[in-house]
């Protein structure tokens, strides 16, 4: 009743991963049941689901791999989000879950362990994946740092440095019910930090 793992007794690691790399929550767009006539002819797969489930037009056969044509990238690779809609009522195209899973390398890993025989050539693939993964990060990071702290104006007296964020107010910020989190004030109803329990509330020195 209880999955087993057997592990290889020469490099004491499991002949195979102990849970499926696929397994996803269930996303709320895939709740609803859907009858989608399809042409016999033409084979459809995840990518074609993810956009009926949203409401997304086919894509064009150019780029429709079941249809002969090339994809920009492969489906792991895809993490880049798609909106459609009316401008202010936009939603996202429901990627596959190839897209959707958060450690694509692995099926890279899967792929290039059933077309490769070379193990040493399979660990430099993984680690130059994982490698250029990690300085992509690094650098959406950094700049996303940067976008925040150009937003920012410091005036520093010596004594104390005052940071300055100029804010707007506007209705694509709030939204039509004002509940929008692209301006400030949707983090009301939370405690600041002085008003939380256990933390210092009073000066603990002083600079003269």
């Amino acid at each position: 009743m209880v999955p087993v793992t057997e592990l290889n007794s020469r490099t004491r690691g499991p002949f195979h991963a102990h849970e499926s790399i696929n397994d996803l929550e269930q996303h709320p767009q895939t709740l609803p049941q859907i009858f989608h006539p399809t042409s016999e002819s033409r084979a459809f797969n995840r990518t074609d689901a993810g956009r009926v489930f949203s409401g997304a037009p086919r894509l064009p056969a150019e780029e429709d791999a079941a249809q002969g044509g090339t994809q920009a990238v492969e489906p792991w690779q895809d993490n880049k989000p798609e909106l459609i809609g009316k401008p202010g009522r936009e939603k996202y195209v429901l990627k596959p879950a190839d897209s959707r899973i958060p450690h694509p390398h692995l099926i890279a890993e899967a792929k290039d362990r059933n077309d490769l025989n070379d193990e040493k050539l399979q660990r430099e693939r993984y680690y130059t994946r994982l490698r250029e993964d990690q300085e992509r990060m690094e650098a959406a990071r950094a700049k996303r740092e940067a976008f925040e702290e150009s937003k920012k104006t410091r005036v520093d007296t010596g004594r104390w440095q005052f940071v300055v964020t100029d804010v707007q107010t506007t209705r694509q910020g709030t939204g039509l019910d004002g509940r929008g989190t692209r301006s400030p004030g949707f983090r009301y109803g939370v405690p600041a930090q002085d008003r939380k329990r256990g933390h210092v509330k009073i000066p603990t020195k002083v600079e003269a």
